[in-house]
């Protein structure tokens, strides 16, 4: 079970840069600081996935 979390999480990877690509072309992001504000939301949901995948397994 513990190589379906890890392919899980390699795609959940891949997915959340696909969209913050996305979303960055589409809003027009120029400045650095616009670019870490859109890579925060999928970060933030991929470690709240990775932190219940750990409870859950612990638990």
């Amino acid at each position: 079970m513990p190589i379906l979390y890890l392919v899980l999480l390699i795609a959940g990877v891949i997915l959340a840069a696909g969209l913050t690509v996305c979303v960055a072309v589409f809003a027009g992001a120029s400045g650095g600081g616009a670019f870490f504000g859109v890579w925060a939301v999928p970060l933030l949901l991929l470690l709240a996935l990775a932190v219940y995948l750990m409870r859950r397994r612990s638990g």
